[in-house]
């Protein structure tokens, strides 16, 4: 949780979305692993997030898109660190070179600090999906400028159109 009660979850799911319009007007099919502030998967208090983890895995695995794209905002014990990043699997070529396709649309985000891409061999979805999937970390929480501006619904939306040009970018339209 960030300042002022704001959930990372939300402010995920409202650029998903956002995203998810982009990309429709564009004629590309968009598949969500959630719309709605729900978990995919069922467990005890103690697992339910790997178990989420697992069926959104098991969703990507069986509709196998050409990209995956999770939504994240990312947080750091020093305020003063803020940027958008991209995470792709280690040792993929194809990731890292649709993480400097992401990164190279985002360098157009007015607002925006670009972090470089980087790769990363222990994030669940980065292992377990057999589709090539980015993580976009589109800011940090733990940031007060940069909280404001995520929060704000204006630049939450050129951070959806970014996206999506990034997407374009990585699969053609």
């Amino acid at each position: 949780m960030a300042e002022g009660g704001i959930l990372e979850k939300d402010l995920n799911l409202q650029i998903a979305k956002k995203t998810g319009e982009e990309l429709q007007k564009t004629g590309v099919q968009v598949i969500y692993t959630r719309t709605e502030d729900e978990e995919l998967g069922e467990g005890e208090e103690g697992g339910r997030k790997l178990a989420d983890m697992e069926a959104r895995t098991e969703l990507i695995n069986r509709t196998r898109p050409d990209l995956t794209v999770s939504i994240h905002q990312n947080s750091y014990t020093d305020p003063s660190v803020r940027g958008i990043q991209v995470f792709y699997y280690s040792g993929s070529q194809e990731g890292e070179w649709m993480a400097q396709q992401m990164e190279r649309v985002f360098a157009g985000v007015e607002k925006g600090q670009i972090r470089e891409s980087k790769a990363n061999g222990d994030y669940y979805l980065l292992k377990r999906t057999e589709v090539p999937t980015l993580i976009v970390e589109c800011g940090f929480l733990s940031c007060p400028e940069e909280l404001d501006l995520l929060t704000d619904e204006s630049y939450q939306q050129e951070l959806a159109h970014a996206i999506a040009e990034g997407i374009l970018a990585c699969v053609g339209d």
